[in-house]
């Protein structure tokens, strides 16, 4: 496989710092494993932390090669349903200053959403973080659970030297359009990367989550993932997230295929822009499809062009992936 230098994630220099549901049954290996602070160092890179302070390897598990996604029952949450959602006036957003390296590959061949309300695009959601009373755009991320959003490692942690973002500056946005919130917003119980993105900023473990205080998926859906050991080049693929250069708050995809891939990451011709990072890199997947079928995602949007590769990067999901994504939704 391509050796990959580091790169910097796809973010503004900014924040460089800073209805049937499936059930699946898994087995655990073992019992889930704590790590305390002086092992750090040569603990395993996919070894999950959270902002709770809990550090832990997530079992192995016997679900093989993927998780079903979900179309939601369409309901708007909030007042009158039981998931949760803040469905105050929609807040509006400032863009970041600074824009940072453009990852628009010419032509731009991106396309707005809308509706947003059509699965999965109710499913891809906003980030946006408020600092200083002042809210301005922050990420992209996808709904995996009723509860759980996947996204960056760096939308959730600084990396190495740095801290968590505070969970009280940001909001989830699930499907939101311009000044549009047809979902409401939720609030951040917890957030989880791993050590490989938290303690030693290596791209190949740029992944994260974010545990909800509310159960808005049963509205917006969740997307379905799958990982395969075989290369993903030449595999259809569509990107779908909130990029700083369009209008605050408007999503935008970008369809085409994989380009190559390395062991970690998924490479691609896509165009996409800042704050894209934590997008859904995913395929709609014929019914039978092995692992997953329907809307099924493959990487994590993180990167935008280098020096090195004229292509954008996300990180793929591979087993040790699939199964911190599994335990962040079961266990915490």
């Amino acid at each position: 496989m391509t050796s990959i230098p580091t790169r910097l994630p796809h973010r503004p220099r900014a924040i460089l710092f800073g209805a049937t549901v499936a059930v699946l049954v898994f087995a655990v290996a073992g019992p889930v494993t704590a790590h305390p602070a002086a092992g750090r160092a040569a603990a395993d890179p996919d070894t999950s932390i959270s902002s709770d302070g809990k550090i832990a390897t997530a079992p192995e598990s016997a679900v093989p090669e993927g998780s079903a996604g979900y179309p939601g029952d369409g309901k708007p949450g909030g007042d009158n349903e039981p998931h949760g959602a803040d469905r105050s006036p929609t807040a509006a957003a400032a863009k970041p200053d600074g824009m940072g390296t453009m990852s628009v590959i010419p032509p731009d061949t991106r396309t707005r959403v809308d509706p947003t309300t059509v699965y999965p695009a109710s499913a891809t959601v906003w980030l946006t973080r408020t600092t200083g009373g002042t809210t301005r755009e922050w990420c992209s991320g996808w709904m995996y659970a009723p509860d759980m959003v996947a996204t960056a490692g760096h939308c959730v942690h600084g990396g190495q030297g740095r801290n968590w973002i505070p969970s009280d500056e940001i909001r989830v946005w699930p499907g939101r359009n311009a000044t549009s919130g047809p979902y409401g917003s939720c609030t951040v119980r917890a957030m989880h990367t791993v050590l490989g993105w938290s303690d030693h900023s290596n791209p190949d473990y740029d992944y994260g989550a974010i545990t909800l205080n509310c159960t808005i998926g049963n509205s917006v859906g969740w997307y379905g993932w799958w990982w395969q050991t075989a290369s993903l080049a030449g595999t259809d693929a569509t990107v779908s997230g909130y990029p700083f250069d369009k209008d605050v708050g408007t999503q935008w995809r970008d369809s085409g295929h994989i380009d190559t891939n390395t062991d970690r990451q998924v490479l691609y011709f896509h165009d996409t822009w800042h704050g894209q990072s934590g997008s859904p890199v995913y395929q709609n997947r014929p019914p039978g499809s092995k692992a997953c079928s329907g809307y099924c995602v493959m990487g994590i949007h993180a990167y935008g062009t280098d020096q090195y590769h004229p292509r954008n990067a996300g990180t793929r999901i591979v087993k040790k992936v699939a199964e911190n994504l599994r335990f962040w939704r079961d266990e915490n």
